[in-house]
């Protein structure tokens, strides 16, 4: 069975397992909600592994495989009002610019890590097993 997967660098896929973390941000909005799969890519974001505040919250960190699922519950558009809504933790561990958008992710749950390769995009992958 196909779900919906998406690569995210590390830490930030790090940190929406520990907890830190409830939106993933992109430049673009998608209208898909469901299950998604959490895949922490390959690359690495280097900027932000040299954050010491941000790798103390992230925890080990995995690459090149599917870590978690979560429900994809919201797509909303950053607005200045919006930003005002985060705490810092969050702030600090994504992209807040307006006309951005804000992928919320509710009921995030640790699995694998169960290696696949990843794509750019929202993108199908056969259901891991846990």
């Amino acid at each position: 069975m196909l779900s919906k997967a998406l690569s995210i660098t590390q830490p930030y896929p790090a940190l929406l397992v520990s907890g830190v973390k409830h939106f993933e941000t992109r430049t673009w909005r998608t209208a898909y909600r469901g299950r998604i799969y959490i895949h922490a890519s390959k690359t690495r974001n280097k900027a932000y592994l040299t954050n010491l505040d941000l790798m103390a919250m992230a925890g080990p960190l995995e690459f090149g495989c599917i870590i978690a699922y979560a429900d994809l519950t919201d797509c909303i558009q950053i607005t200045p009002e919006f930003i005002t809504t985060l705490d810092h933790a969050e702030l600090i561990s994504g992209f807040y610019t307006p006309g951005r958008y804000a992928w919320k992710l509710e009921n995030i749950t640790p699995i694998g890590p169960v290696p696949v390769k990843g794509h750019l995009g929202l993108w199908n992958c056969e259901r891991p097993e846990a």
